[in-house]
Order: structure tokens, then C-alpha cells, then sequence
């Protein structure tokens, strides 16, 4: 096991591990666990966070378009509310808090003995390093990882999935939402708390045709989230008869991403759907769009989920007006129907950085009034998503194992029962189907104005049950506004005459470089197994 030696010495200090605070003192202390010949506490249950921290993609200054700290490309402060909101859940589960999620105080957790131990760990964005950050705590054998909470992307939760199926870890992602990952021969221990990307393209579809639009363009990053995401809209639209004309572009290639914005231009559409992972791609295809003509009035633009829609305010102020009138499409995890939710939105400013920041690595802590600061509502919805996450975890593991040790068939037995997994989280009724994945969807539809305040996201509907429900009783009366802040929908264009040139542009470089990196890692994996079953 040279090879997880060294990958662990090269990403251990991307994380760490503390105990958030001490257990109800009405619980007697724990005895040793027989687990393996270690100091591992048989109530003490390791999860590890993979956070999204940083972008490993973006190698420069010029091309981060967040905060650029130490040869690194540090995410914004939404992303910093998301990883908080995980910490803070555990922080509560720990101290059986029941006011967000109430079956963290109910009579049976408080019978529960489990407590949860943290590593949160980056994984950069990227595949490979996501990969390694994991492997440098599931190798740690004084504390074994029992369940991941995490990745982000899809692209890194993919690859990832197939290693902790491997292990029989539970892998619980909070904004994973690629298609394939709810095949169960190939990810068995992987659920998520965000429902799948078929839930919001067929939202998508419907939309489109009630407004009547016959072609549209997808313009998609291509990775396994773009990718995955391109495919389900063209299966929901050829079910609503809407057209649909793919171009895939890589971050990698600024040159070819232009390209592809030239035939986006060439192709004679003006109603658009961004598939897009990061603000600086969204920012560089609002810059293309309004130098080749196919921003503002006359046209109609929609983002996926991918970015915060709010994010928006930071574009060049020249395009402003031009985008004023995008769209943004994306899950509707929370709600102010929601209790907990309004419980939780109404404490964040009496929260501690202090309790967050002993998890954060120096260049990514919370500052100081970071709980005392508006944050954006896209960010916050994932942010839930993650605490519904991290409560999964804690309520099924004081379900399978109250008392005691966990056993070394925790993760199996974990698996096996998560469909009677069900309770009220931050994100309404929480509960998973036979493939992991999340009950009850919901997708939202929002405009994104421009006001003094900068880009602001109005609600106009909600899609469930098959059904739009628009503010004001219908499309029509919503109130919505179109780019360059037009109130009438784009009239429709003649429809082009080939696909756009859809394939040019995969990152094919990356894909490979990922498959090598998956193999090697699964050798990794499996030496980590076999040196687990020695400790039996």
C-alpha cells in the first residue's frame, strides 16, 4: 500500500479531524470497540465531508473570477455557507438539538448513543483530487471512514462512488444529481439528498412548450454533469416536441469554448439553455453571446443549476442590461412552508464561525460577520441539502445500531434498509427510494433581474406533480420578464439545419486522465479492504 501512503501524505493537510463538542452528559462514557486494535470508540461514528472548497480547474488569477489565495482558486462565500451548514448539522446531531430537525431531539436519538467524528476534506473541484482527498482519510486506521457525505459535482462523485461501493460505505451526496448515479450495479452505495437532473430538464421542457418554443440550443460543459444533463433534456424534449440543438464546450480550451459560441451564434436560435459549472463559464458565454449578437431583447436565456443565479451581479456591467431578463432553473429544495427550514433561516445570524472555522483550512475561513451577512438563496437551498444529508446519516445510524459498536457490516446494513429512511429535514419530508435517490421533487423557476441591490432572482413558479403553478395563477400573469427586459416571449426562428457541432469540444484529455485515475485508485481501494479484513 506505498501508493495510498503517499497519496495520503500528499492531501493530508487539506483536512482534519476534531470532535465538534462534547455528548449529552447524561450518557454514560463509552467502552473500547473491538472494531480493530485501536483506540475507536463503539459509539463514534466517522464521517467524512467532501466540500467543494476550491476549483483545481482554474489555474490562474484571470480565470477564477472568485477569491485567487496561494496558487489556488477559492470558491465564494456561498459555497463557504454550504460547508458551514454540514458542520453545523453535526454539530447538532452531537448535541441532540432538535430545533431545525426535529428527530435529533426526539426520545429515540436521545437513547442513541452514537456521536459523530468529522474530516472534511476538499476535493478541488476535480475528479482526481477528489478522489485523493478521500483516500488520504479512508486510510487512516484509526479512524475508518463509515460514510461520505458528498461530492458536489457530479464528475467527482462518479468516480468516487465506485470506491466506496467497493468499501460498502454509504455515500450520501447533497447536489450529485447526474442520472446514471441511481444505477445500482454500478453505484450500490451511493444516495443523494437532491433529487436527479430528470426532474428539472422535464420541468424545463414542459416550460418551453408552454411558451411555445419549437427549438432551443443547449450549450453544456463537457463533463459528467453536462453530459448527463444534455441527454435528459433532449429524451424530456422529444416527449414535448421541442427541438433541441446540443453544443459542448470544455473549460480547458478557451479556444474551442469560443468556437463553440460562434456556431452557437451561426446555428439561428435565440432561446438558450447554459449548462454550466461555475460562474467564470457563465460569465465568459454572457460575454461571447453579446459580442456575437444572441444576448438581449429578442432572445431568451436560462441557467442551469450548476451556478447561483444571484452570482450573476459580478458579469462585466456592460452586459447588465442584456442578461436582465435570464432565467434560472433548479431543484426547489427549500420552502417556507418548510418549519425547520424557517427556524434554521431565522438563527443563521446567531451561528458561531468559530465552531465551522476549526474545520476550514486558513485560506478558506469564515470571517468573522459571515453569519451576519445576506447569503445568496441558491447557495443556501444546497446548503439544506447538505444538512439533510449529514441528518440521514446520524438518524439511520442510531436506527441500524442505537447502542454499541456499529459492527464491520454497518455499511451493508445501512444500504439495505435506506428506503426506511423518512423525516423532516431543513428540505421538507426526507426520505429515498430503491436507487438512493430523493423522494418528492420539486423545481423551481426564477427570473434574474438586475436592480440596485445588483442580479436578483424573483420566484415565478414551482413544477410538481407534472404540473407548472405560476405566482398569480399562470405563465401570462407571473410577471415575467425576458433578456434585455422585454415583457413579450421571443418570437420563434427558422429552425437550423444540422446539430451545431455538438461533439467538438469534450475534454477528452480529462476523461482519459480520469478512467487512469479511477483504475489506480481502485487498486488503492482494494489494498485498503484487505488491510481493514486483517484487523477482523
Amino acid at each position: 500500500c506505498v501508493a495510498a501512503s503517499t497519496l495520503r501524505s500528499c492531501t493530508s493537510s487539506s483536512s482534519m479531524s476534531l470532535d465538534l463538542q462534547p455528548f449529552p452528559p447524561r450518557l454514560p462514557p463509552p467502552p473500547l470497540s473491538p472494531l480493530n486494535n485501536s483506540s475507536y470508540f463503539s459509539n463514534r461514528l466517522q464521517v467524512n465531508i467532501l466540500q467543494r472548497m476550491s476549483d483545481a480547474r482554474y489555474s490562474s488569477s484571470t480565470e477564477c473570477g472568485a477569491q485567487w489565495n496561494a496558487g489556488k482558486c477559492w470558491l465564494e462565500s456561498g459555497w463557504q455557507g454550504v460547508a458551514a451548514a454540514g458542520i453545523l448539522a453535526i454539530r447538532h446531531f452531537n448535541g441532540r438539538n432538535g430545533t431545525y430537525v426535529s428527530a435529533f431531539g426526539s426520545k429515540e436519538l436521545l437513547q442513541c448513543d452514537k456521536r459523530i467524528s468529522l474530516v472534511v476534506a476538499d476535493t478541488e473541484s476535480v475528479p482526481v483530487n477528489g478522489l485523493s482527498a478521500f483516500i488520504a482519510s479512508a486510510i487512516d486506521q484509526q479512524t475508518p471512514t463509515q460514510i461520505v457525505i458528498g461530492a458536489a459535482r457530479s464528475a467527482v462523485s462518479e468516480p468516487l462512488a465506485s470506491i466506496t461501493g467497493l468499501l460498502h460505505i454509504p455515500q450520501i451526496s447533497y447536489w450529485s444529481t447526474l442520472s446514471s448515479l441511481s444505477d445500482k450495479s454500478v453505484y450500490p452505495y451511493f444516495m443523494r439528498t437532491i433529487p436527479v437532473d430528470r426532474a428539472v430538464t422535464t420541468a424545463a421542457c414542459n416550460y418551453w412548450r408552454e411558451e411555445g418554443y419549437s427549438d432551443v440550443a443547449v450549450l453544456f460543459v463537457s463533463d459528467a454533469y453536462g453530459e448527463g444533463f444534455q441527454k435528459l433534456v433532449v429524451e424530456a424534449c422529444s416527449r414535448t416536441g421541442t427541438n433541441i440543438v446540443s453544443f459542448a464546450y470544455s473549460t480547458t480550451d478557451t479556444f474551442s469554448f469560443e468556437a463553440q459560441m460562434q456556431r452557437v451564434a451561426n446555428a439561428n436560435l435565440n432561446v438558450f439553455l447554459a449548462v454550466t459549472l461555475g460562474i467564470s463559464e457563465a460569465f465568459f458565454i454572457l460575454q461571447k453571446a453579446s459580442e456575437f449578437g444572441i444576448l438581449g431583447a429578442g432572445t431568451s436565456w436560462m441557467f442551469a443549476d450548476g451556478i447561483f443565479g444571484e452570482s450573476l451581479s459580478a458579469v462585466d456591467p456592460e452586459l447588465h442590461a442584456e442578461a436582465h431578463g435570464s432565467l434560472y432553473i433548479s431543484q426547489m429544495p427549500t420552502s417556507e412552508d418548510d418549519a425547520g427550514w424557517s427556524r434554521f433561516t431565522a438563527d443563521w445570524p446567531s451561528f458561531d464561525t468559530a465552531h465551522v472555522n476549526i474545520h476550514l483550512p486558513d485560506a478558506w475561513k469564515l470571517p468573522p460577520n459571515f453569519f451576519k451577512e445576506d447569503l445568496q438563496q441558491s447557495a443556501m437551498d444546497i446548503a439544506a441539502l447538505e444538512y439533510d444529508a449529514v441528518a440521514a446519516a446520524a438518524i439511520h445510524a442510531c436506527e441500524i445500531a442505537p447502542r454499541g459498536v456499529l459492527g464491520n457490516d454497518f455499511g451493508e446494513r445501512f444500504i439495505a434498509t435506506k428506503t426506511n429512511i423518512s423525516f423532516d429535514g431543513l428540505t421538507g419530508k426526507v426520505g429515498f427510494d430503491a436507487n438512493g435517490d430523493r423522494l418528492n421533487a420539486r423545481v423551481q423557476l426564477k427570473n434574474v433581474l438586475y436592480g440596485t441591490d445588483g442580479f436578483e432572482t424573483p420566484f415565478l413558479g414551482v413544477y410538481r406533480g407534472g404540473v407548472w403553478s405560476w405566482v398569480r395563477g399562470g405563465l401570462a400573469a407571473s410577471g415575467i420578464v425576458y433578456n434585455g427586459g422585454e415583457l413579450v416571449a421571443p418570437s420563434a426562428t427558422d429552425p437550423p439545419t444540422d446539430d451545431g457541432g455538438g461533439d467538438e469540444g469534450v475534454d477528452v484529455v480529462t476523461i482519459v486522465a480520469v478512467c487512469v485515475a479511477v483504475l489506480c485508485l481502485a487498486s488503492v481501494a482494494a489494498c485498503v479492504e484487505w488491510r481493514r479484513k486483517q484487523k477482523k
